[in-house]
């Protein structure tokens, strides 16, 4: 019951006014456009895809480069381990794919016979590349990071997927063997060990 003096409450006013209250909230919120807004692209995927260097992976780190190498008998190496041989005019060369394995010795910058030869390793795959060039000086390739779950190597500001087709260095013939098997073939190779090479 309404009290003296009271005025009956207007109900069609008061829907009208929430009515309007109500477009004025939706009109704020509506697009102009009936367009999606496209999805930012993830920044590190598109320097990825033009090649570029600038923050593509969150590690970049640069090759070993020309480690100190020793005779076989000087390498105390087990007859088991497994190496990656390669062999420049003559010259025999074995790397112990464990010490590639690393997060900071994935590639190794070597020169054999005077000729630039880059032995690389990824762990996740268990891929091996080794890349030369033409050049008369070491080539200065780099660890990468990690993309889909492959190696990323950075050579000249590109970077590129450790399987790509598009390095633009030569693929250089190796042998992945024991220490046993390449020694027997190639009694005078020398051996590169990283942990060797540190002392």
């Amino acid at each position: 019951m309404l009290k003296q003096g009271s005025s009956p409450v207007n109900w069609a006013t008061i829907c009208l006014v929430l009515l309007s209250f109500s477009a004025v909230l939706l009109e704020g919120c509506s697009n102009d456009s009936n367009e999606s807004p496209t999805p930012t692209a993830d920044p590190s995927e598109e320097l990825l895809r033009r090649g570029s260097a600038l923050n593509a992976t969150p590690f970049i780190h640069p090759g070993v480069k020309r480690p100190a190498h020793f005779a076989a008998k000087e390498a105390s190496v087990a007859p088991t381990t497994e190496i990656i041989g390669v062999v420049v005019n003559n010259e025999a060369r074995a790397y112990v794919v464990s010490d590639l394995a690393g997060m900071t010795t994935h590639v190794i910058n070597d020169l054999i016979a005077e000729r630039p030869v880059s032995v690389t390793y990824c762990n996740r795959t268990d891929v091996v590349r080794v890349f030369s060039s033409e050049a008369d000086e070491v080539i200065n390739l780099n660890v990468g990071g990690w993309k889909e779950n492959q190696m990323l190597i950075q050579y000249e500001g590109q970077m590129f997927e450790h399987l790509s087709s598009e390095v633009p260095l030569t693929d250089y013939p190796f042998e992945r063997t024991s220490f046993l098997e390449w020694t027997l073939k190639h009694p005078d190779t020398r051996v590169i060990t990283l942990s060797k090479h540190k002392e």
